[in-house]
């Protein structure tokens, strides 16, 4: 385990300060890809969880006093709540995708100016790890970048399917009791 880890603090090292931000990065992504998956999680209408979907289907579903204008309100309110909910966090987990990548360009272009420094003064193998240490660092920030955001973009993708699904059966409901209200051409 020690030599596991002892590998994962070089590799974290050769890729300098950039493998920071690529890590917060990489947390940031996935507690916010969890929390929208969780939000987009498949429910039933008669379970008991307090999902945002379960509980607009429960309210479309409701019998009592349809028709009238509370009801009707209520509807939209309960739409409109709905389908902003199941969109939540989308816009961040897509900017946070967008960024992986760039500051993996950030250590690539950082470990070439470091080797290109290295040359400029002829430190083949300096303290800094001279021209190695600078393709390394190149190299290692591009692969963490683009192995934050393949990943986290599918997962995503996947997200967006299901949360498609859940609005267009929000939708159908929606319409379908708006109809049956009489309350469509509002």
């Amino acid at each position: 385990m020690t030599a596991m880890l002892q590998k994962t603090i070089v590799f974290f090292q050769n890729g300098g300060y950039v493998m920071w931000f690529l890590m917060l990065n990489s947390i940031f992504v996935w507690y916010f890809i969890l929390l929208r998956s969780f939000r987009l999680k498949k429910c039933s209408l008669d379970s008991d969880c307090k999902h945002i979907a379960c509980s607009a289907k429960r309210v479309f579903s409701a019998q009592s006093e349809k028709g009238s204008e509370s009801y009707i309100k209520e509807l939209q309110l309960t739409h409109l709540t709905a389908t902003t909910e199941l969109k939540k966090h989308k816009k961040v987990i897509k900017t946070l995708i967008t960024v992986a990548p760039l500051l993996g360009l950030l250590g690539t272009v950082s470990g070439m100016v470091e080797t290109f420094r290295s040359l400029q003064f002829m430190e083949f193998t300096a303290q800094s790890g001279g021209i190695s240490g600078g393709i390394s660092q190149a190299l290692t920030t591009t692969q963490v970048g683009i192995g934050i955001a393949v990943p986290a973009m599918i997962i995503s993708r996947i997200l967006d399917s299901r949360e498609r699904e859940q609005t267009i059966g929000l939708e159908k409901m929606f319409n379908s009791l708006m109809q049956k209200t009489g309350a469509a051409n509002e």
